[in-house]
């Protein structure tokens, strides 16, 4: 669990904080490619406990879209959430936001310079909120070794689990 606050993910957790719970086995299994599908085996699910549920759901993988806690490259004792937008092979475009100021007649900016191939054994992570996010854009792919967990519930004022990659 994890006490997660400040802007960069809102709306999806709130400035003011939120716990998160989180768990590493879905980044031990490592990526799950948008198209494989998840299937659980289980012939208990009746008697099994609401935290035995939340990990056969979420504890399968991370998929594109999924939130995360993660270290950053350039302070490794600090972590932070954020959501996986790019798996390794990917070509993103670095600042979704700078778009138009590429795009303008009197832009010297190198065109190659505005995406990145995410590399092997690397993820690119972005904040929510992207006018107020600290996040791959600023310190380029993570390596997979640096995902502590896959975010699979959060608690503010209540306890809300996450459905691909959102509260509910």
């Amino acid at each position: 669990m994890q006490l997660s606050y400040g802007i960069s993910m809102i709306p999806t957790i709130e400035s003011s904080g939120a716990w998160l719970l989180h768990e590493p086995n879905s980044v031990k299994r490592g990526l799950q490619s948008d198209d494989q599908n998840v299937v659980r085996h289980s012939t208990q699910q009746d008697t099994d406990t609401f935290w035995q549920q939340l990990s056969k759901e979420y504890g399968t993988g991370v998929r594109r879209g999924d939130l995360v806690v993660a270290l950053t490259p350039d302070q490794p004792d600090k972590s932070v959430c954020k959501r996986i937008i790019g798996f390794p092979g990917d070509t993103i475009l670095r600042d979704p936001l700078c778009l138009h100021l590429h795009n303008h007649p009197h832009n010297t900016h190198d065109q190659d310079s505005r995406y990145v191939h995410v590399p092997k054994n690397h993820v690119w992570l972005a904040g929510d909120n992207l006018t107020n996010s600290r996040d791959s854009r600023s310190y380029g792919p993570v390596p997979v070794s640096m995902l502590r967990g896959k975010v699979f519930a959060k608690y503010a004022d209540e306890l809300q689990v996450v459905h691909q990659g959102n509260f509910v």
